[in-house]
């Protein structure tokens, strides 16, 4: 099998992806002498990059997937892809133009709280608190982060979701209760969230924070590690040992909305997503979820990267009562 077994444009779109990937630079006489064999090559590689550039979607053909997808010379007889079954994947480039609502919370939209309420962010949004004193505090979707001691600022209690905080101003030590643990440090930067009734996920991106039962603080501390994410149970009584690190956190820049990946499923991304929906993108069937996808996805947003993947993959996508389904065509 050749390059010529596959219509113009998916070879084109696999050239573009692979001379933007590592590979590059031992793949660039392959690709000029591609390029130069006909005009219609250059002028199907020319159309493709110019629907990159206003941005839209660029996807890795089914038959050239980011993984599989190392070029090799039509003069050599060789086949493009190795034998056997090839697992579709796909490259999702999407611009971040003017035109795109980014949610709540960015940093330009900074909230000042008050130590007398607690803050709280409704299903859908992300939003960013200026704590007293200029520490700051970014809710995911459906989170609760309460004040436990008014004349403190710094001793805050999360009683539901996922929080960012970021205590780098150099104030005082901070300490955030979650269930029967006590999170302490200072000049730190980390997420904490409640996986369920007793599990706390913790990731340290900036300094380094120590955890221990809220009832004896001082005793039986663990530093936390960084700057991948570890699932910890609660306390409660019981002694704090760390579990394996865990992919229950979203991405280290969900604070904008947007989630990076080298490879998810899409099921795992509608996963991810569904945070944020009201109406969940529901996949129903396991091949469909099984496809992957690699790149920087909007999740916040969870319509719009429904439709996304549907034109990326050429999938149904239908909005029901229960959600927005995407399935074979």
């Amino acid at each position: 099998m050749s390059n010529a077994d596959y219509p113009l444009d998916e070879v084109a779109r696999a050239w573009l992806v692979k001379m933007r990937g590592e590979d590059a630079a031992r793949l660039r006489g392959e690709f000029e002498t591609w390029l130069a064999a006909s005009p219609e090559h250059r002028a199907s590689y020319r159309r493709i990059e110019q629907a990159l550039e206003q941005s839209a979607i660029l996807k890795s053909s089914r038959h050239h997937g980011l993984a599989r997808a190392s070029a090799r010379s039509p003069s050599a007889h060789r086949r493009w892809l190795p034998a056997g079954s090839v697992a579709i994947s796909a490259l999702l480039l999407i611009a971040v133009g003017a035109n795109i609502l980014m949610p709540t919370g960015s940093n330009d939209s900074l909230i000042a709280a008050r130590a007398a309420e607690p803050l709280v962010t409704r299903r859908g949004e992300i939003r960013t608190f200026k704590l007293p004193g200029g520490a700051t505090a970014t809710l995911d979707t459906d989170s609760r982060l309460e004040f436990v001691n008014a004349n403190n600022h710094r001793h805050l209690r999360l009683t539901r979701g996922l929080a960012r905080f970021d205590f780098g101003d150099g104030g005082a030590p901070f300490r955030v209760e979650v269930g029967g643990s006590v999170i302490s440090g200072d000049k730190a930067e980390l997420d904490i969230g409640i996986a369920d009734s007793s599990g706390i996920v913790i990731r340290v991106l900036r300094g380094k924070a120590q955890m221990g039962p809220r009832a004896a603080i001082g005793a039986g501390h663990i530093i936390l590690p960084q700057p991948e994410p570890s699932r910890y149970l609660s306390a409660g009584g019981e002694s704090l040992q760390p579990q394996m690190p865990t992919r229950e956190l979203p991405s280290a820049d969900w604070p904008s909305g947007w989630s990076e990946h080298r490879s998810i499923s899409l099921a795992a991304l509608a996963r991810e997503a569904n945070r944020y929906a009201t109406r969940p993108i529901v996949i129903d069937d396991n091949a469909t979820g099984r496809l992957e996808v690699s790149g920087r996805f909007q999740v916040s947003r969870p319509e719009h990267l429904a439709g996304r993947l549907g034109q990326l993959f050429d999938l149904s996508v239908e909005k029901r009562a229960d959600g927005i389904h995407l399935n074979q065509r």
